[in-house]
């Protein structure tokens, strides 16, 4: 999670993820600009296989995991949803990361709100994702030589 506004993002109350995976960020989690909060489902074999400073969200989350055959993502706030999309990882989505290794990388965004309201960026769009230019990804941080389109006062 990386908030692109130019002032910082908390998450009031209880901010959970509700679909992919079930996680409560702690109330008054709070990311800076342009910094990134990683949520993990085991922090240490996170951290063994990326050690070196990743800021990592309070908790865990269960013993669900995010389907490597895309699912729907969901971001709330208590019941509400703020936030929703699906990924998947068939054409027309990148194919490189469906099984290769790499990690899906948000590379640029749309007005997408009249479209699907919860989706006011187009996340869930195929074409504003690529895979990463790293194997594994880059947790907690941009992807070596990444630039992002859009928005540009957003929160992912």
């Amino acid at each position: 999670m990386m908030p692109l506004s130019s002032s910082n993002f908390s998450t009031p109350g209880q901010s959970p993820l509700t679909k992919g995976v079930d996680f409560d960020f702690s109330e008054g989690t709070t990311i800076a600009p342009g910094s990134y909060l990683v949520v993990v489902k085991n922090r240490a074999a996170f951290e063994a296989k990326y050690p070196g400073g990743i800021a990592i969200a309070d908790g865990q989350y269960d013993d669900s995991s995010l389907s490597n055959g895309g699912e729907t993502l969901k971001l709330a706030l208590g019941t509400l949803a703020i936030h929703e999309f699906d990924y998947d990882d068939d054409s027309p989505w990148n194919t490189s990361a469906d099984g290769e290794g790499h990690s899906l990388i948000l590379s640029h965004t749309i007005d997408n709100i009249g479209a699907h309201p919860l989706d006011p960026l187009g996340h869930g769009i195929a074409t504003n994702w690529r895979a990463s230019n790293v194997a594994g990804g880059s947790p907690g941080q941009g992807d070596p030589t990444d630039t992002l389109a859009g928005l540009p006062d957003a929160n992912l």
